[in-house]
């Protein structure tokens, strides 16, 4: 689910339903993108701030970023009980919303790719553009994978999705009218992103590892911030899930920009990285999301679309 947090509308615009209803399905009289536990989903995700550093010491300017890479571990989630994704998102100055994912649906045990773009997500109804759909290369838990996003010196925009471990990629362009450069604001980069609550989905999950976002080639080191639910603090020009995530998931930043997605169990607590202190981490219990705090019980307004 993509929604926009732009200070005077609180509206959420459904990227995730579509990833749900327009996926290549098995044949089964259960529709397995059925979200179980959640109308709608939730996502928790990692944001690179314009003006934040990059590794050899320059600083994050996005109107100049032209290749955004994510390298990341998949987490070990092999039977969902619904739709679970790592998203890959970028926004142009023409308000298109790029999106790359792996994602892995119930019924299947492999994590598959995904990708496709909005031209503006103001607009209403949204139209979804596909170009790549439940696609290669097809990924098993544990394994890493890299999402680029990439564009070209005539100013055309592609995708490419990876799997380290087996070394098959798919690589594809978002076609003539997705062409604006990265827009120069706060960016939700990478994120994890469930159409379901149930910890049972999550329990064995492991680490899903961020190794790093890199920005023309730079690692993004910080400081960085998550975002989830919703959070006043921060103001972002769209946000992925429109749901508040569920307690038993955390996500803590490292120093270097490493990022680890953790199942906390009953702990309840979010990890954030506090930049101010290159050591120091927050936890200060459920309803902070990095360090903004979230009003408990108020959520942004959402429309879903269903198949």
């Amino acid at each position: 689910m993509l929604g926009w947090a732009g200070p005077y509308i609180l509206c959420t615009l459904v990227l995730g339903s579509a990833l749900m209803s327009a996926a290549v399905q098995p044949a089964s009289a259960q529709d397995p993108f059925a979200p179980a536990a959640v109308q709608g989903s939730w996502g928790l995700g990692l944001v690179v701030p314009q003006g934040s550093s990059l590794e050899g010491g320059a600083v994050v300017n996005w109107s100049g970023v032209d290749n955004v890479t994510a390298v990341a571990s998949i987490p070990n989630i092999s039977a969902p009980n619904g739709t679970v994704y790592a998203i890959l998102s970028l926004m142009t100055t023409d308000g298109t919303v790029m999106q790359t994912a792996i994602g892995i649906y119930p019924g299947s045990h492999l994590w598959k790719g995904y990708s496709l773009y909005i031209v503006s997500i103001s607009a209403v109804p949204q139209t979804y553009h596909w170009v790549a759909n439940s696609s290669l290369p097809e990924s098993l838990a544990n394994q890493t994978v890299s999402l680029t996003l990439s564009r070209d010196q005539e100013g055309s925009w592609s995708y490419r999705i990876s799997n380290l471990a087996t070394r098959v990629s798919l690589t594809g362009a978002f076609g003539p009218e997705v062409r604006g450069a990265a827009l120069r604001e706060d960016q939700e980069i990478f994120a994890l992103e469930s159409y379901t609550s149930d910890p049972r989905t999550f329990g064995g999950m492991g680490n899903m590892t961020l190794q790093g976002v890199f920005l023309n080639g730079a690692r993004a080191v910080g400081p960085l911030y998550t975002y989830g639910g919703w959070d006043p603090s921060h103001t972002l020009p769209f946000v992925v899930g429109g749901l508040d995530p569920p307690t038993f998931i955390g996500v803590k930043v490292s120093v270097g920009g490493i990022v680890n997605w953790v199942y906390t169990g009953t702990s309840s607590q979010y990890w954030g990285y506090d930049g101010r202190a290159p050591q120091a981490f927050l936890a200060v219990g459920a309803v902070t999301v990095g360090a903004g705090i979230v009003v408990s019980g108020v959520r942004l307004l959402s429309r879903s679309t269903r198949r």
